[in-house]
């Protein structure tokens, strides 16, 4: 048991956890390294309760003179603490293990195949979003004309053999040439030119040389610094970036990335509070909220308002009330700009106090930034009448109050706020001190009218 526990520690060089190193310290959690350690350390539990039950039946026996009816009761007795164990184990770690209803992998796998052109090639970045395309198209069988090319392998001579010969990437150095590949410091810079970025420029180009046959894809997953800088080539497609000849910024492919953010059979349990969701999760969930507002956003540069709010809908109804609440607070100004103040009201009910209260406040401070003072101003109101303790709303209104000339009704805020919190001094102060700086403030701004 020892060889399987603490033995590991040493053999592979783990942190030991005793001191306050930065969570970067490993990669991930790596209990599973340890799972021999755990099954024997099981084992011994089960001799330990056996031999406690057998010390125990002895002693009772020289206590109560050799009856044996104290040993037949210890059975039962060593049985049931024997199932407790392990079933308060279960119980404590279900909720965390239970993946019922979790087809976050799947989707996103389907998703980011489904985002891409047939036959094409799609760099990944690491296990996490590589291994779930590689288990449905081999599985399920999805999509297998997509070639799944990962980054972190693509730095060892085999992987490039294999993509090579076996799934026929564009790759025309020969045999020696890849096995001579080596990393190189980039002149001028502290930057290293990887394997990987040297066989990535390798794919490209001999595709673009091909008139873009097979067509090429980042996932939207891989990290910046592993693109080669060449974002200005890129158009999303839903859950991809192709690499295209021509250069802009922010571009977009709405009509397959509406084939792909449109349809809520693509997000199943992503809102399901009774899926468990770990941080890595919460982070996808993220980068599929932020495609989708990018659309939103393409779609109200091109006029397509309609389109727009119902993507946007689409977003904070698959959202996790834990993820981007900032997706609520977009949606509450598209509503609110319509003039739907009514919906706005749904969208704070529908979320917790803390959250609805972010959200209004940054919808109304979005609408004084653009002096849009009317749509602020109905936003604040209705945060006053639901979140009748927060302070910055009140605060907010007060000046937006005074800004338009209705001192009078800042006036009548700050004295019912006051009413409602007469026993807290501070508070009190405070109040006092911003009907203070109203009446010592210049005329009110005529703009904010």
């Amino acid at each position: 048991m020892l060889l399987c526990t603490v033995g590991l520690v040493f053999y592979l060089n783990f942190s030991d956890g005793t001191k306050a190193i930065a969570p970067l310290a490993e990669v991930r959690a790596r209990d599973y390294f340890y799972t021999p350690g755990f099954m024997f350390y099981a084992i011994l539990i089960g001799i330990g309760i056996a031999s406690f039950l057998e010390l125990l039946g002895e002693y009772s026996s020289r206590v109560f003179g050799g009856k044996r009816s104290w040993q037949k009761a210890l059975f039962p007795l060593g049985l049931v603490v024997a199932i407790l164990l392990p079933v308060h184990t279960g119980f404590a770690n279900f909720t965390n293990n239970d993946r019922a209803g979790n087809y976050l992998p799947w989707d996103y796998a389907k998703n980011i195949l489904e985002s891409c052109d047939r036959n094409a090639i799609v760099f990944t970045n690491g296990d996490n979003d590589t291994f779930p395309l590689w288990f449905i198209q081999e599985v399920a069988k999805v999509r297998t004309d997509v070639r799944v090319v990962n980054l972190s392998l693509l730095n060892t001579p085999w992987y490039i053999h294999q993509i090579k010969d076996q799934m026929h990437v564009p790759i025309k150095l020969s045999y020696n040439e890849i096995e001579n590949l080596r990393p190189a410091r980039i002149e001028g810079s502290n930057n290293i030119w990887r394997i990987q970025d040297q066989m990535v420029k390798e794919i490209i180009v001999n595709s673009q040389a091909n008139n873009w046959n097979p067509p090429v894809y980042f996932s939207m997953s891989v990290a910046s610094e592993n693109r080669l800088g060449l974002e200005d080539h890129f158009i999303l497609q839903g859950m991809a970036y192709r690499i295209v000849d021509s250069t802009g910024k922010d571009r977009m492919d709405t009509g397959k990335s509406y084939g792909i953010f449109g349809n809520p059979v693509n997000f199943r349990g992503l809102a399901d509070p009774r899926v468990h969701k770990d941080d890595n999760d919460n982070r996808l969930i993220g980068n599929y909220i932020g495609a989708m507002f990018r659309l939103v956003t393409t779609y109200q540069r091109e006029g397509k308002n309609d389109s727009a709010l119902a993507i946007a809908e689409l977003a904070v109804m698959i959202r996790p009330s834990e993820v981007m609440w900032q997706a609520s607070a977009y949606l509450a100004k598209m509503y609110t700009a319509i003039g739907e103040i009514d919906k706005v009201d749904s969208l704070l009910n529908a979320s917790n106090k803390d959250e609805g209260e972010k959200i209004a406040l940054a919808t109304a401070q979005d609408f004084i930034t653009n002096k849009q003072y009317d749509q602020a101003l109905k936003v604040l109101e209705l945060a006053i009448s639901k979140y009748p303790s927060s302070f910055l709303a009140l605060n907010n209104l007060v000046m937006l109050y005074y800004q338009r000339g209705d001192t009078s009704s800042a006036e009548s805020l700050i004295a019912r706020y006051q009413s409602a919190n007469s026993q807290d001094m501070a508070l009190m102060q405070q109040l006092n001190d911003m009907r203070a700086r109203i009446k010592h403030s210049p005329s009110p701004n005529s703009e904010a009218k």
